[in-house]
């Protein structure tokens, strides 16, 4: 059984600002780096190695780390300066498509729910692996698969094999016994899918061939089997959690395949082929594009709203106060994007439709060759070989994204467009107000935060926020902003702060 050795805390918390860093160390490292409108206080985190594997993030409550550490008879996950238990080995977990899922080229696959700062991770247990969820040790299995957080941090469900039998855990307690989990075939698309709000659970099982009997597969709702079907997809449930679709695919007696969407177990009408189901805002409408052999077209609430286009690329889309739909349709020489049933210009490639915050306009990218453009409403971007998605201040009236050709970057603000000056960039934040940005500028080695257009100090690395993303740092009020940055070794806090 693993020991548990006595904890080590780092240097105590203190006060800074809307943030209590329980990593911080006591006093800054010099002299606040200054501008004409900010001032840079940078602290180092005590403890906290330098180290690429480390996973550090901001909070209301602080600043966090987890990381794991080698130490006498094993391995250890650090998590806010805590040791937890020794194991002998921290495994890998598996994908499934047999892949090992990790955090680095050697390391275990780490498990975070940022904003309760839950942790969990594979360990060697007993001659088997137990995932390992805020310190205590779960049953042990023969294989595990990545496990997955509810949206609020509350549960936890994922998928363990003993022998040859699979089963889901949920909340530390078997759920259900299946064949084998299904992936639903769309990579990135979650294989275990909480509801919104963190009180259901769906997933797809699939049988193999065997025997001559052809593989299927059936989603399962709450701990419910539904029906077997050729193929399952799509799964999600709707805002709300009170609503559940999926797309089913199976054969028409005449042998020809057919795919209906399932919602709430009602099989609506076939088509030979269903797009991904998209929910309204309010969760009471489904929309996706149905084809059939005569066209195909924009579906709402399993009744066909359009016939005669040739295909839809992409999912539907709602607008914030669910009253526009939006997709982007096939035509002579190109592709459109369609609005309320009316189309606009035609591009050789349409990507990222979405609605504004405003939901009057619509967001997309469009592109000829090697470069694209982004579009909001009627107004078009300047052409790079790379666009990023836009970015909106928390009032919807300004907006920001970065762009890049060749090793050149730059920022676009309110359709302004200004060089960076460096190898590439975040996303920009906006403060609450809107009235100041941030964003972070990376060169060889090198990187600093640009915040209202004034360069800050050095740093060989700022961090993303989490484990991963493109927004680094963020405004605690709108006279603050707090990120992380790397230098000569060690992990730092830094709090740009107005100067008054």
């Amino acid at each position: 059984m693993p020991t548990r050795p006595r904890s080590r805390v780092l240097a105590a918390a203190f006060l800074l600002g809307l943030l209590t860093p329980a990593l911080a160390g006591c006093g800054d490292d010099a002299t606040p780096v200054a501008t004409s409108k900010w001032s840079h206080h940078v602290t180092k985190l005590e403890g906290v190695p330098g180290t690429p594997d480390v996973i550090a993030w901001m909070n209301e409550d602080g600043v966090h780390a987890v990381f794991q550490r080698r130490v006498e008879g094993g391995v250890t996950v650090v998590v806010d300066g805590e040791a937890g238990a020794t194991f002998p080995s921290l495994p890998v977990t598996w994908g499934q498509d047999g892949t090992c899922v990790t955090t680095g080229s050697d390391g275990p696959a780490l498990f975070l729910h940022l904003a309760t700062r839950r942790v969990a991770h594979p360990a060697a247990v007993d001659g088997g692996v137990a995932f390992v969820i805020d310190g205590a040790v779960g049953p042990t299995f023969d294989r595990l698969w990545p496990l997955q957080f509810s949206p609020d941090g509350k549960r936890t469900a994922y998928v363990a094999q003993r022998g040859e039998q699979q089963v889901v855990i949920l909340d530390g307690k078997e759920h259900a016994s299946i064949i084998s989990l299904c992936s639903q075939g769309f990579p990135g698309w979650p294989a275990l899918t909480f509801s919104p709000d963190g009180t259901r659970l769906g997933f797809v099982e699939h049988r193999p061939r065997a025997a001559g009997a052809p593989a299927q597969e059936r989603a399962w709702v709450d701990g419910v089997a539904k029906t077997w079907f050729d193929s399952v997809r799509w799964l999600r449930f709707s805002p709300t959690g009170e609503e559940v679709v999926y797309v089913a695919s199976d054969r028409h007696p005449r042998s020809r395949r057919r795919q209906r969407l399932v919602r709430n177990d009602a099989i609506g009408p076939a088509f030979t082929q269903v797009g991904v189901p998209t929910f309204s805002p309010d969760g009471k409408h489904v929309a996706y594009y149905g084809a059939r052999p005569e066209g195909s077209g924009l579906v709402l609430d399993n009744a066909p709203q359009t016939a005669g286009m040739t295909d839809i690329m992409g999912p539907v889309v709602f607008s914030p106060d669910g009253k526009r739909i939006a997709y982007v349709a096939s035509t002579q020489g190109g592709w459109q994007v369609v609005v309320d049933g009316k189309p606009r210009e035609t591009h050789k490639r349409i990507s990222g439709l979405r609605f504004a915050p405003d939901g009057e306009r619509v967001i997309y990218s469009v592109g000829s060759g090697a470069t694209s453009q982004n579009v909001l409403g009627d107004s078009v971007g300047p052409a790079a070989e790379h666009q990023w998605p836009i970015h909106f201040s928390p009032d919807g009236r300004r907006f920001g994204y970065r762009m890049m050709s060749g090793k050149q970057t730059s920022m676009v603000i309110d359709g302004v467009t200004t060089p960076v000056g460096a190898t590439w960039a975040s996303d920009p934040v906006f403060s609450p107000s809107g009235g100041s940005i941030a964003y972070s500028a990376h060169g060889e080695g090198s990187a600093h935060l640009v915040l209202d257009g004034e360069r800050g100090p050095a740093f060989e690395r700022i961090l993303p926020e989490g484990d991963g993303g493109w927004v680094h740092g963020r405004f605690v009020s709108e006279d603050e902003f707090h990120y992380l940055a790397l230098r000569e070794g060690a992990y730092h806090l830094v709090e740009a702060k107005r100067n008054k």
